[in-house]
């Protein structure tokens, strides 16, 4: 039997959610493809997140259009959290980062959390915030940006819209 999860739990619509989640496995695959892969310390196939930013940090402008640039400055501005226990209770902290990193890298830190959160069911269990539209502005944010990184690396772009 196929399990369905209730509408009044989502936060995002499903036609949303799913959209994020293939687009990401789909952009995952295409970084891999063109070169932005590494091997994970059990020999997996790992995304060189790093190898990535640097790459496209020269090329991409969050001005370039108005909706990337509002897409980019909600991420930085109120990126998402992540869930933690504090003694036995759910709840909501910010992601940590190394203090040394770039602003592309912290971008797409932030992109990865929109995904993490949707995938590993925080955002089904519990809002982060008082604002009932955050989750879907987070993960419309995401995928602009996912958009702008194909945009600017047209090896990604051709690994991500070539046939299988």
């Amino acid at each position: 039997m196929a399990i369905t999860v209730p509408d009044h739990v989502l936060t995002v619509s499903r036609e949303e959610v799913a959209e994020i989640f293939i687009a990401f496995a789909r952009f995952e695959f295409a970084l891999k493809a063109s070169g932005f892969g590494k091997k994970g310390p059990r020999g997996e196939a790992k995304i060189d997140w790093d190898k990535f930013a640097s790459k496209i940090a020269t090329d991409f402008n969050a001005s370039t259009t108005d909706e990337v640039g509002r897409a980019a400055d909600y991420l930085m501005t109120a990126p998402p959290q992540q869930q933690h226990y504090v003694n036995n209770v759910l709840s909501w902290k910010v992601r940590v980062l190394k203090p040394d990193v770039s602003y592309m890298d912290k971008l797409l830190f932030h992109v990865r959390g929109v995904r993490n959160n949707l995938f590993h069911g925080a955002k089904c269990l519990q809002r982060e915030s008082e604002d009932p539209c955050r989750d879907a502005k987070l993960v419309s944010a995401a995928s602009i940006i996912l958009g702008q990184c194909l945009r600017v690396a047209p090896e990604v772009h051709e690994a991500f819209y070539a046939e299988p």
